[in-house]
This record gives structure tokens, C-alpha cells and sequence, in this order.
């Protein structure tokens, strides 16, 4: 997550809320996505 620009905690956050949501697509959970960085 610090590699690329993220807080760890909030991305951590991030994918405990997001895991059961998208559990396919782990893609969009990736901290290189840049959907992510929008989203944190």
C-alpha cells in the first residue's frame, strides 16, 4: 500500500469492507488500482 501512495491502515479497511463484496474480482482490490486510490 505505501509502495503505491496508500495510507496501510485505510487500505486495510478498504478491503475488509470491500472482500465480501467482491470476492471475484481481486483486481479491484489491488492497491496499484487506481479506482482504489479514488476510493480511500
Amino acid at each position: 500500500a505505501k509502495a503505491n501512495g496508500l495510507t496501510p491502515f485505510n487500505y486495510l479497511v478498504f478491503l475488509i469492507e470491500e472482500l465480501p463484496k467482491q470476492p471475484k474480482d481481486l483486481d479491484y482490490l489491488m492497491p496499484w488500482n487506481v479506482q482504489v486510490k479514488t476510493v480511500i
